[in-house]
């Protein structure tokens, strides 16, 4: 789970929520896995960049990716979360 919840967030910030959500259906085909607990390996997910969000946003610039700063990186971590809630999740 911890894979899959870092995954989509990575996707996430990179690719949007469309592809990121296209990643997880295709993921779970061929991994068929209880998803239950999914929004809460996504929050501890969101939460490990919570420090040092400009070292991890640093990273995307020399991969051809200037555009994910540390503010998107952010505005995208917080609707990643948020999603869970507002689908019951949590």
């Amino acid at each position: 789970m911890l894979d899959l919840s870092i995954s989509r967030l990575d996707i996430c910030w990179v690719c949007g929520r469309e592809v990121m959500d296209e990643f997880t259906r295709r993921y779970l085909t061929y991994h068929p896995i209880d998803t239950v607990l999914l929004p809460l390996w996504d929050l501890r997910t969101y939460l490990r960049p919570v420090t040092n969000m400009a070292t991890w946003a640093s990273s995307y610039g020399p991969l051809g990716r200037p555009d994910v700063t540390a503010e998107y990186m952010q505005k995208i971590r917080s609707e990643f979360v948020s999603q869970d809630f507002a689908l019951g999740g949590f």
